[in-house]
């Protein structure tokens, strides 16, 4: 029975902080590939995020699979080349 002064979900054993953080990075990293292209947000979001294979994702989005590998190519070079200029911009001002 819990406790009436017990939040829920208290006892599920997950760190409240590392949890915010998660949420956090993950709403930072949904930001970012917002900025992509529409067809490379929608690759990166499938195969990433999603987690499908490079033949689901060609069947939903209507491209070969050698199409789906490119785009997500240039989707993740996008966002990496990105993530490197912001640290370093955020290095200078520091």
């Amino acid at each position: 029975m819990l406790s009436s002064l017990e939040p829920t979900g208290a006892s599920d054993g997950v760190d409240p902080e590392a949890q915010a953080l998660m949420a956090s990075e993950t709403e930072a990293a949904l930001a970012h590939i917002a900025t992509l292209p529409p067809d490379q947000a929608e690759v990166v979001l499938l195969r990433v995020v999603a987690g499908l294979d490079v033949e689901e994702v060609a069947a939903i989005v209507g491209k070969k699979a050698g199409a789906v590998r490119v785009l997500q190519h240039r989707a993740l070079k996008r966002l990496s080349g990105r993530l490197v200029r912001e640290r370093r911009e955020a290095d200078v001002t520091e």
